[in-house]
């Protein structure tokens, strides 16, 4: 559900943004209940709280320990363009979030934004997962509590139960993932969302790691593999592709190690398997080729050689 976690953090001040707006106020109970709903520390409602202050007219009543917002407000005006400009971009692609999801933020949303038209359009084409959300519920649970999972899982030939320790949900290229480590080969592997059913959380804790942070921050898309050492790719791109990959990397780990005369360059990134960079070199054909490893650039001319053989479709 979330991008890193469904945007978890946005969802969650949201959320309490639009019960201040609708009246609600919070005590310390209600600050704990909110704590248990989302999964997280009471110190960290507080600071979403502080957060808000910053541009909502939100009182803090210290002595009774209440926050509240006078009732029937409305947002009609945001502290500076910049958070304006994020706020309709925000507003925006809640029709990415699938049809349930999509409605529900754009319902939260709508109860702060003002009635002018929004001047940004934006698609993400993400999957609506709007159908599992008890599912991810289980999983963000056990994400956080750091429990063992049992589920049923559909693979390509057959269903089976795994046992598997929950780290992460992720979104690449529009598709929900969890990305779990199965305990039968301590393997980190990539379960679809929308084919784990009847989970189960066990009482059998796990230990996560920080280096999984580090695998999504640098990975191109869900073919990053955890227990390869990262290795150079190197490309070279046209001046019509350098354009964009200049405003949009293809990696944090991009350098450009020569610009040319003709306004093309050497890329230098690295990939931590070879499928991370195929499918990306494929969609610019012919503006980007693989310099090195040459068995990268030789597969993907193998693969250009059977899309010309293939019959053409009347």
């Amino acid at each position: 559900m979330y991008k890193h976690e469904y945007d978890k953090i946005l969802y969650r001040i949201v959320e309490i943004l639009s019960r201040l707006a609708n009246g609600e106020r919070f005590n310390a109970n209600s600050v704990n209940e909110l704590a248990k709903e989302f999964s997280v520390s009471t110190r960290t409602i507080t600071r979403d709280f502080g957060r808000l202050r910053k541009y909502y007219p939100i009182h803090h009543d210290k002595k009774l320990k209440l926050w509240s917002i006078n009732e029937g407000t409305k947002i009609r005006e945001i502290a500076t363009l910049e958070d304006k400009i994020i706020f309709d971009i925000l507003y925006e692609i809640t029709d990415s979030f699938g049809e349930r999801f999509g409605a529900k933020a754009k319902a939260i949303l709508g109860k702060i934004k003002d009635d002018a038209p929004n001047p940004i359009y934006a698609k993400l084409n993400m999957e609506d997962v709007s159908s599992k959300i008890d599912e991810i519920s289980l999983l963000e649970r056990a994400i956080n509590s750091k429990k063992q999972i049992k589920c049923i899982y559909e693979f390509a030939k057959f269903t089976g139960e795994i046992v598997i320790n929950p780290l992460k949900i992720a979104n690449y290229e529009g598709l929900w993932y969890l990305l779990a480590i199965d305990i039968r080969d301590d393997k980190l592997k990539k379960y679809i969302i929308k084919k784990i059913q009847n989970i189960e959380i066990t009482n059998n804790s796990f230990q996560s790691t920080k280096k999984i942070d580090e695998l999504l921050e640098n990975s191109i898309n869900v073919w990053f593999e955890p227990k390869n050492e990262p290795f150079e790719v190197c490309l070279w791109v046209s001046e019509e592709a350098m354009k964009t990959i200049t405003i949009k990397p293809i990696s944090p780990t991009q350098k450009i190690v020569e610009r040319y005369k003709d306004g093309s360059a050497k890329l230098s990134l690295r990939i931590t398997h070879e499928m991370e960079i195929i499918g990306f070199v494929k969609y610019w054909i012919p503006h980007i080729r693989v310099i090195s490893p040459s068995s990268i650039d030789e597969t993907i001319k193998k693969d250009a050689a059977l899309y010309i053989q293939l019959p053409t479709v009347l």
